[in-house]
C-alpha cells in the first residue's frame, strides 16, 4: 500500500509541475505577442492605428521651442585720449607768395619750414601734446592770423620755424629769437641746447628781437628758431637731409618739454 501511495503522489506532482509550465509558456508567449504588437503598432503609418494605441504624440515631430536670439549690446567706443601735457602752435615760416629765402638749386625756404613743421607736429602729438599748425600747405597767412590761432586754441606757446641767410655764405649755426619776455627767454635757451646736443650745429646763441611782429603780439611764450643758413653750404645740404631733420626735431621737442615740465 506505501508503494502505492507514493506513485499517486508522484503522478499529482507531475501534473502540477507540467501545469505550471504550460501556464509559463502561455504567459511569455502572450508577453512576446504582446510586445510585437505594440512595435507593429508604435511603426504604424495607420492613423488609425495611432489613435487605438493613444501614441500619437509620440509619433509627430515636435516643433522646437523658437528662441530669440540674443543681441549683443552695442559696446560703448573709448573716448579719443586728450593731449595732457599742453597746446602747441607750430609756425612754418612764410608760405603761398612769401617765399622766405632761396637758394640757388631752388630749395625754397617756405618749403622746408613746411616739412621740418609736421615732423615736429607728428613727434609732440606722439607725447601727447596738442599740435596746431598755421599751415599744413604752401599758402600765405597774414602774422594777424597766426598769432589770431594761439588765441583761438588758448595755446600754452608758440614755436615759429625760419631759416637764415646772410651775404656771406660762411656763416652757419642755429639761432633763437625771443621778445621781451623773461618765459620765452627760457624757453629759447632750452630749446637752442638741445638743439646744438642733437645736431652738432655752430651755436649762434639766444638773442632779444622785439622787431618780430608775431613775438611780440602772440598771447603765450613764443619763440623763432632759426635752423640754419640756407646760403652756407654745410647747413643747406644738412636741411635737406632726413637724419638731420629727425636730429632737429628731436632737439625742438625735448626743449618744449623741458620747459613745459619745469618745476
Amino acid at each position: 500500500m506505501a508503494y502505492k501511495a507514493e506513485s499517486s503522489n508522484t503522478k499529482k506532482r507531475k501534473r502540477r509541475n507540467l501545469r505550471n509550465l504550460l501556464w509559463s509558456i502561455g504567459l511569455l508567449f502572450l508577453l512576446i505577442a504582446s510586445g510585437f504588437l505594440l512595435y507593429w503598432a508604435y511603426n504604424s503609418d495607420s492613423d488609425m492605428v495611432r489613435s487605438l494605441f493613444g501614441y500619437e504624440s509620440l509619433t509627430q515631430p515636435t516643433t522646437p521651442p523658437t528662441r530669440t536670439p540674443t543681441v549683443s549690446p552695442t559696446p560703448t567706443p573709448s573716448p579719443t585720449p586728450q593731449p595732457v601735457n599742453g597746446t602747441i602752435i607750430i609756425d612754418p615760416g612764410h608760405g603761398g607768395s612769401d617765399v622766405g629765402c632761396e637758394a640757388e638749386d631752388g630749395t625754397k625756404e617756405k618749403d622746408v619750414t613746411l616739412q621740418i613743421a609736421e615732423a615736429l607736429r607728428d613727434k609732440l602729438e606722439d607725447m601727447e601734446y596738442a599740435v596746431f599748425l598755421t599751415r599744413e600747405d604752401d599758402h600765405y597767412v597774414s602774422q594777424s592770423e597766426r598769432a589770431k590761432l594761439v588765441t583761438d586754441k588758448s595755446a600754452d606757446l608758440l614755436i615759429s620755424l625760419h631759416i637764415n641767410s646772410y651775404s656771406d655764405t660762411s656763416v652757419q649755426g642755429m639761432e633763437v629769437l625771443y621778445a621781451e619776455d623773461d618765459n620765452a627767454k627760457l624757453l629759447s635757451k632750452l630749446i637752442l641746447n638741445d638743439l646744438i646736443k642733437q645736431t652738432g650745429s655752430v651755436d649762434r646763441g639766444v638773442k632779444e628781437d622785439t622787431s618780430i611782429w608775431l613775438l611780440t603780439n602772440a598771447e603765450a611764450p613764443s619763440c623763432c628758431i632759426l635752423m640754419g643758413f640756407m646760403t652756407n653750404d654745410t647747413d643747406r645740404t644738412n636741411l635737406l637731409n632726413f637724419v638731420f631733420r629727425t636730429e632737429i626735431v628731436d632737439g625742438i621737442a625735448k626743449g618744449i618739454d623741458l620747459y613745459i615740465n619745469r618745476k
